[in-house]
């Protein structure tokens, strides 16, 4: 991996970073090369993050809740299990917490699969460690955010990424999800590209790699808003996507 011998070499001091502790960032880091991701986790933390690595999913979900991270870097081989089935079970339980995979084995069907359960990218190994910084900075989750906006009858509450039709709970969003609906919100009445989609949730553009993924959500949303009859998600052929929304009945 380019850069990372480079960064531990400059990982000399234990100071605390200011992104560290109360509110900072925090990465949890899977990956069953244990060289690697030792590499990784010392670049990381000089870096400022505080990091917690392991080469095994053995009680995953304990550690998740115990360390409450602000992303979880996976790879998709982690021995004989599969990464990618264990993101869809994790993300069930922690619907708010980004999951980047990253492995060597890059085919389209293993990319849409990844980002299909909810993955927010996909990145391939070898990569530079500020491609990873990256992708952590523009996906972590911010505990501390404190917003909820309205839309018709529903609320999206950002702090924790859930979806509320009047008080009822529809469900607790996973980040690719809370992602999609916020865009749509962003632009009520107006198209989103497909383009625009991709970008902003993959940080890609648009391709047959994460069409099936970008189809199945907004099939997923479709289903998340039809208790206010008010609200429609309409396709525009070969185009985008519009959230439609009319004061009327």
């Amino acid at each position: 991996m380019n850069n990372l011998d480079e960064q531990q070499n400059n990982n000399t001091s234990s100071q605390k970073h200011p992104l560290q502790g109360d509110g900072g960032q925090k990465v949890l880091l899977v990956d069953d090369d244990i060289d690697l991701g030792r590499l990784i986790n010392m670049a990381l933390t000089s870096l400022g993050y505080e990091v917690h690595f392991q080469n095994s999913l053995v009680g995953i979900n304990g550690i998740i809740k115990e360390f409450s991270p602000s992303v979880i870097v996976l790879d998709v081989e982690i021995g004989k299990q599969n990464g990618i089935e264990e993101a869809e079970n994790i993300l069930k339980y922690f619907p708010a917490i980004p999951v980047i995979f990253i492995s060597s084995h890059t085919q389209i069907e293993n990319i849409s699969k990844g980002l299909s359960v909810g993955g927010v990218c996909f990145l391939k190994k070898p990569f530079e460690i500020q491609e990873l910084e990256a992708y952590i900075q523009r996906f972590s989750y911010d505990h501390s955010q404190e917003n909820v906006i309205p839309i018709g009858m529903y609320s999206l509450e950002l702090t924790n990424q859930k979806l509320i039709y009047k008080e009822e709970l529809i469900k607790h969003l996973s980040p690719l999800e809370k992602n999609g609906l916020l865009l749509l919100i962003k632009n009520v009445n107006k198209v989103v590209k497909r383009e625009e989609f991709t970008k902003e949730l993959w940080g890609d553009e648009f391709s047959s790699t994460n069409e099936a993924a970008l189809n199945n959500l907004i099939s997923k949303l479709r289903g998340m808003i039809k208790k206010d009859t008010r609200l429609s998600i309409r396709t525009i052929k070969f185009n985008g996507y519009m959230l439609e929304y009319s004061c009327k009945e």
